[in-house]
């Protein structure tokens, strides 16, 4: 049985997959994981990288390539590569982060195979910005959907994730503009998340980072288009009125300066992308 599947979507990200990709051949574990790649028909030279690392790769991890000929988008991708992987365990890193530990996937299975409760666990990591790498800092152990609601807490390279959670994703995942927090409000549903103490990977900010290089108010907007989307997938009183609260604190984080204009700004987003999303 395959324990764990290493999901990587990639666009552009020519300067940075080589280390991304290493990253994970590089993994020290008693059990079989595979790595599987989507590049989202990249216009740089990433297939090329791609390809080298492959037909250079001296480790036991099958790897498993697609070139998409046309470009999907990233959820859209992102599905896509899920759909591919076969462990039971699913890991995510983009192509323009990295891990930093070989025992990272051993520490993240040992803890879930004995802590049936936890449908993932990330860890602490670190950001990379401007040649600078600086350890940011997750000051909880432990949450659920009512801490996850009000703020994604964990980088995406961090998780490791059950797939059985995440085996059955609703239809406006597709399109939902965070989705990364998205996939673990799903996968958080009926259980926990526990963050381990040790920083064994790296959140690369960059001007084409997808959510790096947004301005505060259309953070604002994706982060409440978001959350509004879970308003049909949490059906409970309690759930939503925690969720109409996240949207009314995100909306003040990013509106209180300037309301009126982030009202216009919700307006005319909403008109263009939420009917994708809502029914």
């Amino acid at each position: 049985m395959m324990m764990v599947s290493v999901i990587m979507i990639t666009y552009n990200h020519e300067n940075y997959i080589k280390e991304a990709i290493e990253g994970i051949l590089n993994q020290d574990c008693d059990f079989d994981y595979e790595l599987i790649i989507a590049n989202d028909c990249s216009t740089d030279n990433t297939n090329i990288v791609i390809n080298d690392l492959i037909r250079s790769n001296k480790s036991k991890v099958k790897i498993e390539y697609f070139n998409h000929e046309v470009n999907l988008g990233m959820i859209p991708n992102f599905v896509f590569v899920l759909e591919q992987s076969k462990g039971k365990y699913i890991a995510i890193c983009e192509g323009d982060d990295y891990w930093t530990d070989p025992l990272k996937l051993q520490k993240q299975v040992d803890f879930l195979e004995v802590n049936e409760e936890y449908s993932y666990c990330g860890h602490q990591s670190s950001e990379l910005k401007n040649d600078i790498v600086r350890e940011t800092l997750i000051p909880v152990k432990e949450f659920t959907f009512k801490e996850l609601i009000f703020s994604n807490l964990l980088n995406t390279a961090t998780l490791l994730i059950r797939k059985e959670a995440i085996s059955k994703l609703p239809v406006f995942f597709k399109n939902v503009p965070a989705g990364d927090w998205a996939l673990q409000l799903i996968a958080i549903k009926d259980k926990k998340a526990f963050v381990l103490n040790d920083n064994m990977s790296v959140y690369r900010v960059h001007s084409q980072g997808v959510w790096s290089h947004l301005d505060k108010e259309e953070m604002c907007m994706r982060g409440v288009a978001t959350v509004e989307a879970f308003k049909g997938f949490y059906k409970d009183n309690s759930s939503k009125k925690l969720i109409n609260e996240a949207i009314k604190q995100r909306k003040k984080k990013f509106g209180i300066y300037k309301p009126s204009l982030i009202e216009r700004g919700w307006n005319k987003f909403k008109r263009s992308f939420l009917k994708l999303i809502l029914p």
